[in-house]
């Protein structure tokens, strides 16, 4: 009777053994799935710069917290920096106005008629390009477009470095992925009517030699 004693015993040691193991593979599968759950529904996401359209903001390989709430709740303001998808491919920008904004492009022309450039004009600079566009009238053209509903004008912190709004057009609002929560998106300081300055001397230059001419 003491041998079956024992046996019973160690059946009911080995099925609690068992019965502890599945608990522990469930513990485990609920961990993990609770888990990718949390990965799931959360809103943040991390990201990594790739090219240097956004320098000297965003330099290529570094880390960017994303926010992939844009919705109505959480919208978008001009001047936040955003991912989103253009032709398959995830792009970083940020935006320059927003539906129902109004927008000042700057086209420049060079001295064969071709299109050179065109700069997103902002309030502190919108003196100047008039008074460029009213002189140069040749080679300089101010213009005035509106965002219409469901759209943005999206453009990189290199402006002479970055493919934007100003080469695809305005963006939808479904391609955008989430928006950039750190580091900091501010705006930096630009430097970017070197280039007209040097235009408007040659064009002046030029058009001494056209007075010249004629009157000769």
């Amino acid at each position: 009777m003491s041998g079956i004693g024992g046996i019973r015993g160690f059946g009911r040691q080995a099925g609690g053994g068992r019965s502890r193991r599945t608990r522990r593979r469930l513990l485990w599968l609920s961990i993990g799935a609770a888990a990718i759950g949390l990965a799931w529904w959360c809103p943040f996401r991390i990201g990594v710069v790739v090219g240097d359209s956004m320098l000297p903001t965003l330099k290529p390989g570094q880390p960017l917290l994303l926010d992939r709430r844009h919705d109505e709740a959480h919208c978008l303001a001009k001047g936040d920096i955003i991912v989103f998808k253009q032709d398959g491919c995830p792009c970083v920008k940020r935006v320059a106005a927003r539906p129902g904004d109004g927008l000042w492009l700057f086209d420049y022309q060079d001295e064969a008629g071709r299109p050179a450039y065109t700069m997103v004009v902002y309030s502190n600079e919108l003196a100047r390009a008039r008074r460029l566009a009213a002189r140069y009238p040749r080679y300089c053209k101010l213009q005035r477009i509106s965002i219409p509903e469901g759209r943005l004008y999206v453009v990189g912190d290199a402006w002479n470095a970055s493919v934007d709004s100003r080469s695809f057009g305005l963006l939808r609002m479904d391609q955008i992925v989430a928006r950039v929560v750190a580091p900091n998106p501010k705006a930096p300081a630009r430097n970017c009517w070197s280039g007209v300055r040097l235009s408007s001397r040659r064009e002046r230059s030029s058009g001494r030699r056209e007075t010249s001419e004629s009157g000769r």
